[in-house]
């Protein structure tokens, strides 16, 4: 083969090459190669998008041209638009994706502003946009802000705002508690005129704003079909009728938040101080025949003490010390987006759960001690002082062998009933008859589920749903606010919003980190802002010392108020106004030259990546063709 031919092989080799490529990157084709899947789908997601009636359209507005905008967030919104771009194909039609650059002073802008999308402010002064807003016929959801920290959670997030658009009506939301939750104002502020004669716990006033709440009496034997979340808190001597059906509330595959207490300290202190102080009225709650057919124990005659998480609180002789019963728990379950984002929950006396294999079922744990824990018999912890309490969990373990006791978590699957042989007949009293009562309770009247899947999440604590453990109140001008103290409120109110989310998203858990950073891309970023940092710092000294020196000269005024307009003092302050403006163009024109050497650097390695790799390739490979028409045959 002549040497001209063998050059215009290699050319249309390489003529080839890329004409492959450019097909392919036409091609809507994508092939997930990172370690964990982060840009595919997962199942429940797959299954929500699927089930889309009426058309949502997503608007994804990220400021990708912002200036002075991190490589690190680009990489990290563009990310974004590759997984969106998963949903959208997905749902085959039913998203329709749109992504938005909104440019300062434009209607982009604005619209993003009026859908609630909020900026972020970068260090060059300027902000950027990273937000998703979704919506469904008159129904709108937003994500004003599309954290960085929660890129684990990016799907689940995303699933959650897929969800809530398609929610027309609030979520009906069922209590059963033997605490008083509501409670009559006793001293009422005469300034809050309209206001009701009763207050809310907060979680019960924050939940009316998310649900339609009911109120179920203790001694009702029914819960209504059209209860979407059940929530049973402090269950005493609960009838059978209604346990039962409790138990098929779960089975009928409606989701249930039970808080239970092996020490309530807001019974105690509702309590008759004699009684209280002989023990006559249990403070702890259960529902045993529940718990053990769903492979659960709940040891509601331990307390869990923990040194780790141990609270301060006030001795009352103006001193704070260490309440291990009292616990300020942050070891919650990171990889469960319902309690991952929380800092710090608050449990008082608090009890733990343990979990035997069910068949059917899997258990998570959300919420943990530390390993320096221990139960101890609440009976016991009467009297004790905390100094006593801490000696006693010392003591203690070694029994424990260093593992953290389960303090809240979540059973799902698929539940089979506590109640084989059906509904409980209604017990009767003694002076009625039998045969009237039976006629009036018929076991017709509910049909009898054996078997269904469902999400049960159990709380070892009922305390963290009081005022006075969880928030503070401060009267502003007449009207009542709430600070909170600590997650005890976001708790309750992220369990059940995820509770009442499409089942989907109960299977959706967080995912590693898709961020693999360049330690040496780093590091030449760095050095370039150190470049200048002197430089800029200097440049912005400068700048708030002729700023102070020019307020200072403009303050000088005579008796009428007016600026003193000597010759001088005018010369000076037209001399401060020159060195101001300079300073901020100088500083500009640093900021200018860090963005430059960024971007050039950024540039390099785009082409690095995406021309000089592949033209190596190329010419090994032409030179390969090359010497194997060359050797001999």
């Amino acid at each position: 083969m002549k040497t001209q031919d063998k050059w215009i092989a290699a050319a249309l080799v390489l003529l080839s090459s890329l004409l492959i490529t450019f097909i392919a990157s036409r091609i809507p084709l994508q092939w997930d190669v990172t370690s964990e899947g982060f840009y595919s789908l997962s199942k429940g997601s797959k299954s929500l998008v699927k089930s889309i009636e009426e058309p949502i359209q997503i608007d994804y507005y990220f400021s990708k041209s912002a200036e002075g905008l991190p490589s690190f967030y680009k990489n990290f919104g563009e990310r974004v638009a590759v997984f969106l771009r998963q949903y959208e194909r997905t749902a085959k039609g039913m998203i329709q994706l749109r992504i938005i650059d909104p440019k300062p002073d434009t209607k982009e802008e604005e619209a993003a502003i009026r859908a609630g999308v909020l900026k972020s402010p970068l260090p060059n002064g300027a902000s950027f946009f990273m937000g998703l807003v979704a919506t469904q016929a008159d129904q709108e959801e937003s994500i004003e802000i599309i954290n960085v920290q929660r890129e684990s959670f990016l799907e689940y997030d995303i699933s959650q705002l897929i969800s809530k658009v398609q929610r027309v009506d609030k979520p009906s939301l069922g209590i059963v508690t033997s605490l008083v939750i509501s409670e009559p104002e006793t001293q009422r502020n005469p300034m809050m005129r309209g206001q009701p004669m009763t207050r809310d716990w907060a979680f019960l006033a924050q939940l009316r704003e998310r649900f339609e709440v009911t109120m179920i009496p203790t001694t009702s034997e029914s819960i209504e079909p059209e209860v979407d979340l059940l929530m049973v808190i402090h269950p005493q001597n609960l009838p059978d009728r209604l346990q039962y059906a409790i138990d098929q509330h779960v089975i009928s595959g409606r989701p249930l938040i039970m808080a239970l207490d092996p020490s309530s300290v807001t019974q105690k202190q509702t309590q008759n101080p004699q009684a209280m102080m002989m023990g006559l009225t249990p403070t702890s709650s259960s529902l045993p025949s529940l718990l053990k057919e769903w492979g659960i124990t709940f040891e509601d005659t331990k307390v869990v003490g923990d040194l780790e998480y141990a609270a301060r609180v006030s001795s009352g002789m103006g001193q704070a010390v260490l309440h291990p019963i009292w616990m300020q728990n942050r070891n919650l379950n990171r990889d469960l987006p319902v309690v991952a984002p929380l800092g710090e929950v608050l449990l008082v006396e608090p009890g733990s759960f343990s979990f035997a294999e069910k068949d059917g079922l899997t258990f998570a744990s959300l919420i943990e001690t530390s390993p320096q824990s221990a139960a101890l018999p609440s009976d016991t912890l009467r009297f004790a002082q905390p100094q006593e309490i801490l000696n006693m969990i010392r003591t203690q373990l070694g029994a424990f062998d260093g593992k953290p006791l389960t303090l809240a978590g979540m059973v799902s699957g698929k539940f089979t009933s506590a109640f084989p042989d059906g509904r409980p007949a209604a017990k009767t009293d003694e002076s009625e008859d039998e045969t009237n009562t039976s006629e009036a309770n018929p076991a017709e009247e509910i049909p009898h589920k054996q078997e269904g899947e469902s999400v049960v999440i159990l709380i070892g604590d009922t305390d963290f749903l009081n005022d006075g453990y969880s928030v503070e109140r401060m009267n502003f001008f007449g009207s009542e606010m709430l600070r909170p103290i600590n997650d005890n409120l976001s708790l309750i109110l992220n369990l059940a919003e995820f509770a009442t989310g499409n089942q989907d998203l109960l299977s959706l858990r967080g995912r590693g980190s898709t961020t693999r950073p360049f330690t040496r891309v780093q590091a030449i970023e760095l050095q370039a802002q150190a470049k200048y940092q002197d430089s800029l710092e200097a440049i912005n000294q400068q700048l708030q010392d002729v700023q102070n020196q020019l307020r200072e000269l403009q303050s000088q005024q005579n008796r009428d108020g007016m600026l003193v307009a000597t010759p001088e003092v005018q010369q000076a302050i037209r001399k401060f106004q020159e060195q101001e403006a300079s300073a901020i163009a100088s500083r500009r024109d640093i900021r200018k030259k860090l963005r430059e050497d960024i971007e050039a650097l950024d540039r390099n390695l785009v082409f690095f990546n995406m021309a000089l790799i592949p033209f190596f390739i190329s010419i090994l490979g032409i030179r390969f063709f090359v010497r194997r028409n060359r050797s001999p045959r």
